[in-house]
């Protein structure tokens, strides 16, 4: 007897799955191409938006460097001379703004060749920050070589970094020094004197010793920075792909041609892209720079001319003045401070060679110590200590003086003997006190 259920052939015929014709190779392509027009017409989105994010909040990348306005041509190193460092910028409210009106009878420096420039170009640089030097050629108010009584006097002699280049006068690392021991000792009549002179090395600084001896310092204090050794040629020649990591120099910039040249213009986002990786390229070529004058195996003449011109430095400073005390300040390069400071080597090896001088000496990293390297700088162009960073190098300074217990007033020298009665003092001797 046949069931009286659903029919099991047309039941099988429903369950079948319908399967689509495949698709032609045609349509295949079809599906592709238009896959990938999205995602390209996607991506084109997301670079329009970047671009216009990078427009709103970066801006074009940072092409112009500092400029100096000065009386006499060689700036910062002229007797009697007055002017400012210019900068794009003024981030931290510090600089003055500058139109050239008001340098009547000035001249306007680039800082790639320090070659005169017109003044109207002071408006690509108008915020500024005024450096006097005085008659005798140091910065700062002149100072009577005659000792007052009580006097304390400390010679600065050093590079850019110790003349305070991009600070005010009173906001130098020598200034500040002067401002804290005077503090610290008000029975005192402080005097620091700052000798410095941007772009020198121990042997002009040695020369710049033997010219201020009058001075008859109690204590002479060297600021040091790593550019200051000597070098080889094979060295010192690299020198032209790299940048010093003080001063931004446009020229060391690639200057691209064709389609590079083309998309720098219109796209600020392959602009800045294109900065950063410059500016990474710059740097590795700087830090190598830097870590070669210190490396024996590349630099052997060079580490023992700076080891000779430091011996004589010291030497010469002992003797600067009756029990003259000596201290060498190490300055790091403001760059990457921290765990990832490049140049600990560097240091290391700088450091060696203090102590075969047998003079003191404080490595101002740990002054630093917690500062981010771009609190530290006069300007995102200009990475010369900012008035923080000279302040706490003087207070470290000014305690590492006090450890060192070289602060206090030259002893009275004895007074003359009373001559005998009847006899005619001697021409040599000095009045009678």
């Amino acid at each position: 007897m046949s069931g009286t259920g659903p029919d099991h052939g047309e039941a099988d015929d429903a369950a079948a799955p319908v399967t689509a014709a495949p698709a032609s190779p045609g349509s295949r392509v079809k599906r592709a191409l238009a896959n990938f027009g999205l995602v390209l017409a996607s991506l084109l989105v997301a670079l329009l938006l970047l671009e216009g994010v990078v427009r709103v909040f970066f801006g074009a990348p940072r092409v112009q460097g500092k400029q100096v306005v000065t009386m006499k041509p060689r700036q910062h190193h002229e007797p009697d001379n007055t002017g400012a460092d210019c900068y794009p910028s003024n981030p931290r409210g510090y600089f003055v703004r500058s139109v050239p009106d008001d340098w009547p009878g000035y001249m306007l420096l680039e800082t790639e060749h320090y070659h005169a420039i017109p003044m109207a170009r002071l408006t690509h640089t108008p915020y500024c920050v005024d450096f006097s030097n005085n008659v005798d050629g140091y910065r700062g108010a002149r100072r009577d070589v005659a000792r007052q009584p009580n006097t304390f006097r400390v010679l600065a002699i050093g590079d850019s970094f110790t003349y305070g280049e991009g600070v005010k006068d009173p906001d130098t690392m020598p200034a500040q020094l002067e401002k804290a021991l005077q503090a610290r000792h008000p029975e005192l009549a402080v005097e620091v004197i700052n000798l410095a002179q941007p772009g020198i090395n121990t042997e002009v600084e040695i020369n710049i010793l033997r010219k201020h001896l009058d001075f008859q310092p109690d204590v002479v204090v060297l600021g040091y920075v790593l550019n200051d050794a000597f070098r080889v040629r094979a060295v010192d020649e690299k020198r032209h792909a790299a940048d010093d990591l003080v001063m931004f120099r446009p020229g060391k910039i690639e200057k691209p041609s064709g389609v590079k040249r083309w998309l720098r213009r219109w796209s600020r986002l392959y602009a800045l892209i294109a900065a950063r990786l410059d500016q990474r390229r710059i740097h590795k070529q700087t830090a190598a720079w830097y870590t070669e004058a210190f490396d024996r195996s590349k630099n052997a003449d060079g580490m023992d001319k700076t080891q000779r011109m430091l011996d004589t430095f010291v030497r010469e400073a002992r003797g600067a003045g009756p029990g003259a005390g000596v201290l060498v300040a190490v300055y790091p390069m403001l760059f990457k401070l921290g765990e990832s400071y490049p140049f600990k080597r560097a240091h290391a090896e700088l450091e060696a060679m203090l102590d075969k001088t047998g003079a003191p000496w404080l490595d101002l990293r740990a002054a630093y110590a917690g500062k981010s390297a771009g609190a530290l700088v006069v300007h995102a162009v200009d990475h010369h200590p900012n008035e923080l960073a000279q302040r706490l190098a003087a207070e470290a300074i000014a305690a590492e003086l006090e450890r060192l217990d070289l602060v206090h007033a030259r002893p009275a020298p004895p007074p003359a003997p009373a001559p005998v009665p009847g006899t005619a003092p001697s021409p040599d001797a000095g009045p009678a006190r």
